[in-house]
């Protein structure tokens, strides 16, 4: 009856470190998310409705990374755009 209690103990110390371990994981993902969003709307060209309360950085490009952290725009023609670095672009002078 001893060995099942410590058996049983040990699962559940087991399971314990095990969902700590994907909470941390979470958190993470979230906080670094969070933090790159800052980062994108300190550096970015920002595109914000107020009455919405929605704020959104604009980046160059419309693949699916970009689309997932600001909005995307194309390029559409030299002549008519005049091309800016965005903020995921290196500056070099």
């Amino acid at each position: 009856m001893k060995k099942n209690k410590k058996l049983l103990f040990s699962v559940g110390i087991v399971f314990l470190v095990i969902g700590f371990a994907i909470l941390s994981v979470f958190v993470y993902k979230r906080i670094s998310r969070e933090l790159y969003k800052q980062k994108l709307l300190r550096e970015c060209v920002v595109f914000e409705v107020p009455s919405l309360d929605i704020k959104v950085p604009v980046m160059n490009g419309t693949d699916k990374k970009i689309i997932s952290a600001a909005a995307g725009h194309f390029l559409f023609d030299v002549d008519l755009v005049v091309h800016q670095p965005s903020c995921a672009e290196e500056q070099t002078d």
